[in-house]
C-alpha cells in the first residue's frame, strides 16, 4: 500500500531498497526499512548510510531556494560534509554542487560510487554545501579554507598520501568553485573590480583580510585533480536573460554583509569599479559571459599538478555539432585545460544524473589510482597546458568549435 513501508533482499540475497524522492532510511538491526511511493531507484546496501546521512543533513539545512535566496559570508553558513566519519587511508572526494541547487543532486553517482568495490574501498565522499545566490568568489575563499584546514586537523605530519590527493568534482557553478580552488589569482581577479590597488584600500583589519582572501589566492596544494561537469568556463548567457535577472531581488543578504559592503564602498569609490559599487554582487551577476570577473576567472592559470577533466551535456541534433545543455553553451564547457572530454547526452540539470556521466566519473576515479600507483614507481605526470594569453582566451571556445565540428561521443 502506498506510504507504509518496505522491507525486502535481491535476488542475491543483498539488501537492497527502492529510492522515491527524498528519502528516509531508518536502519532497524539487520532489516531496511523505507517509506513507500514512485521514481523508484535501487540503492545498494554499501550506500545506505552515508546517504541517509545526507538526506538528514538535507532535512536539516535550508532548501535549495533559500539556499540562494539567503546569501550571506559568514563561514557557517558554508559547511564541508563527510558522509562518513573520517577514514585515513581513504581518498576525499569532494561533491560541488551548482547554482539553485544542493548536495542531493550527487545521490544517483554517490550510489553507483558507493556500489563500485575499488571506488568504495579507496575513497571516502564528502560534499561542500553553500548558498547558491552569493558570489562563486566567496564561495570559492571558504572551501580554500575549509581544504586547507582539513589538512592541519587530519594530517599534520603530511604523512597521509590520500589526503594529499583530493579530488574536486563540480557542477555548473560548482566548476567554477572547483576551478578557482587549483588556480592562481596572481592580480586578475582584484584588477577585474577594481581601478587602484589593493594597498589602498581603506577598510578594518578584518574586512581587509576577508577582501584579500577571496581577491587573492594560490592552488591549495593537496588537491591534485579536478572534473567538471556542465561547467560555464566563460560564463552563461542564461545570466542575462531578464526573468534570471529577474532572481537578483530575490536574493537577500544578511544586515552584517550589507553594511560591511556598504562601507567599503563608500569609503573606497576611487578604487572599486562603478559597476561593483552599487549594489552587492551576487552569483548570478558573475556568471554572464560579459562578467569582468567571469572574464578573469577563464584566464587565470591552473596549478601544473593538477589534472583536470570536463563532463559536457550535449543536446544537440544526431548528424551535427551539439549545442549545449540548454543552459550552458558547448563552447563554454570545454576547457583547454582538461585532459579528457566526454559528451553525454544530457541536460544541464539531469547530466549529474546521467548513466554516461556517472560512468566517466568513476573511470576518472579509476584513472586517479591508477595513476597514483605509477608515480610510486617512476614519474607518471603529464604537461599540460595550463595558461593562456587574452586572445587565446578570448578565442577559445571558437576555436575548439571548429576543430570539433561534429562530436559523437555520447
Amino acid at each position: 500500500m502506498p506510504g507504509e513501508p518496505t522491507t525486502f533482499r535481491d535476488r542475491n540475497g543483498e539488501n537492497r531498497i527502492h529510492r522515491q524522492g527524498l528519502f528516509c532510511i531508518l536502519l532497524l538491526g539487520s532489516n531496511l526499512t523505507i517509506g513507500c511511493a514512485s521514481n523508484r531507484t535501487m540503492l545498494p546496501t554499501h550506500a545506505l548510510k552515508p546517504l541517509s546521512f545526507l538526506e538528514n543533513h538535507m532535512l536539516s539545512t535550508p532548501s535549495w531556494w533559500e539556499g540562494f535566496r539567503r546569501a550571506t559570508d559568514q563561514e557557517q553558513a558554508f559547511q564541508l560534509v563527510m558522509l562518513e566519519p573520517y577514514q585515513p587511508g581513504k581518498i576525499p572526494v569532494v561533491l560541488i554542487h551548482g547554482l539553485l541547487s544542493s548536495p542531493e543532486t550527487w545521490r544517483d553517482l554517490l550510489a553507483s560510487c558507493y556500489d563500485d568495490e575499488t571506488i568504495r574501498d579507496n575513497y571516502q565522499f564528502w560534499v561542500f554545501h553553500y548558498p547558491t545566490g552569493i558570489t562563486y568568489l566567496e564561495s570559492a575563499k571558504q572551501l580554500r579554507r575549509k581544504l586547507l584546514q582539513v589538512g592541519l586537523s587530519f594530517d599534520r605530519r603530511s604523512s597521509d598520501e590520500a589526503l594529499s590527493n583530493i579530488v574536486l568534482v563540480g557542477h555548473s557553478m560548482g566548476g567554477l568553485v572547483a576551478k578557482l580552488e587549483v588556480a592562481s589569482s596572481e592580480h586578475a581577479i582584484w584588477q577585474a573590480v577594481a581601478e587602484g590597488p589593493f594597498e589602498e584600500l581603506v577598510c578594518d583589519e578584518p574586512t581587509r583580510r576577508e577582501v584579500r582572501d577571496m581577491m587573492f589566492f594560490s592552488p591549495v596544494p593537496n588537491v591534485t585533480r579536478v572534473v567538471y561537469l556542465a561547467t560555464p568556463h566563460y560564463g552563461a548567457e542564461v545570466a542575462n536573460n531578464p526573468l534570471l535577472r529577474l532572481g537578483n531581488r530575490f536574493v537577500s543578504f544578511s544586515n552584517e554583509t550589507r553594511l560591511r559592503f556598504h562601507a567599503l564602498s563608500r569609503s573606497n569609490g576611487v578604487i572599486f569599479d562603478r559597476s561593483f559599487a552599487e549594489s552587492i554582487p551576487t552569483s548570478i551577476d558573475h556568471l554572464s559571459p560579459k562578467s569582468p570577473v567571469m572574464l578573469a576567472t577563464a584566464r587565470l592559470p591552473i596549478s601544473g599538478s593538477v589534472r583536470q577533466h570536463s563532463i559536457i551535456g550535449a543536446e544537440g541534433p544526431p548528424f551535427g555539432r551539439p549545442t549545449g545543455d540548454n543552459v550552458v553553451a558547448f563552447e563554454s564547457a570545454r576547457w583547454l585545460g582538461a585532459e579528457s572530454e566526454k559528451f553525454v547526452e544530457a541536460s544541464h540539470t539531469g547530466i549529474t544524473k546521467a548513466p554516461g556521466a556517472i560512468t566517466e566519473m568513476q573511470r576518472i576515479l579509476h584513472l586517479h589510482l591508477e595513476n597514483l600507483s605509477s608515480a610510486r614507481y617512476g614519474d607518471n605526470s603529464v604537461q599540460l597546458k595550463t595558461e593562456f594569453t587574452d586572445v587565446e582566451a578570448e578565442n577559445m571556445h571558437e576555436q575548439n568549435v571548429e576543430d570539433n565540428k561534429y562530436v559523437q561521443q555520447y
